[in-house]
């Protein structure tokens, strides 16, 4: 899985910016195939593990413009990993 070959490059040298955007798109993706599986089955579990996986990378995205090493190109995964927090979180406050 690519989140953990990043995670290995990351305990070699945490500082990593290619590492880290490469740890915070993998996230993002896991977040985004979560919630094509719960749109697809109205699965509570999978809206969870939609909101988890985009959490992780919304970490991640302002873990690094923290320290302004965000660059533009993967700047966009800021707003398209909010889109995966806010449906998968419409979906489960429409749940409850």
């Amino acid at each position: 899985m690519v989140v953990d070959g990043v995670h290995r490059l990351l305990q070699g040298n945490p500082a990593n910016v290619s590492a880290n955007i490469n740890r915070g798109v993998a996230f993002y993706q896991m977040g985004l195939a979560h919630q094509v599986r719960a749109a697809r089955t109205g699965q509570t579990a999978e809206w969870r593990e939609a909101l988890s996986w985009a959490g992780r990378a919304m970490e991640v995205w302002y873990r690094l413009r923290g320290k302004n090493l965000l660059s533009a190109g993967p700047a966009v995964f800021v707003s398209r990993t909010q889109a995966v927090i806010d449906k998968a979180t419409q979906a489960l406050d429409g749940a409850n």
